[in-house]
């Protein structure tokens, strides 16, 4: 298993607390739809960890981190195959699943939190990109939705 996240909260508790061996793998880069740095900006309560490339929140406190696409990511580790991805990324999902619906990777399983506030006619052309790319909608809970496909 891979999991990313770029936040520095985050780090510090991966190196803290990430079981040991070869099963668990962590990459302290962001997912995007090009290779670049961008300002992750801070919630607008200090206590909460998770910060948003596009401001999802309007604060100015920020860090900058490497961002990546996915398909870059799996062929810089030198992974073949996706199978899933659960996506929690405050925001960027729409470049992200832009991206995915462009070049990839497709898992068979694709879990993502569409965050809020944003306008409803976006999460429907997003759920609509999927579906023309081969997914189905298969589960809804609040803003967490669940697509699977039947080919890899």
């Amino acid at each position: 298993m891979t999991t990313f996240d770029p936040t520095p909260r985050a780090i510090a508790h991966v190196e803290a607390n990430a079981p040991s061996g070869n099963d668990f793998r962590f990459v302290p880069v962001g997912w995007w739809n090009e290779d670049t740095i961008l300002r992750f900006y801070a919630p607008r309560i200090p206590e909460h960890v998770s910060h948003s490339a596009v401001n999802l929140q309007g604060t100015t406190d920020f860090f900058t981190a490497p961002v990546k696409p996915v398909r870059q990511l799996m062929t810089e580790l030198g992974d073949e195959r996706v199978d899933i991805i659960k996506m929690d990324i405050e925001g960027a999902e729409y470049v992200v699943l832009g991206q995915l619906a462009r070049g990839g990777p497709l898992p068979r399983a694709l879990c993502v939190e569409f965050d809020q506030p944003q306008p409803l006619r976006r999460t429907m052309s997003a759920v609509e990109t999927l579906r023309r790319t081969g997914y189905e909608l298969a589960h809804i809970e609040f803003f967490d939705y669940t697509f699977v496909r039947d080919s890899p």
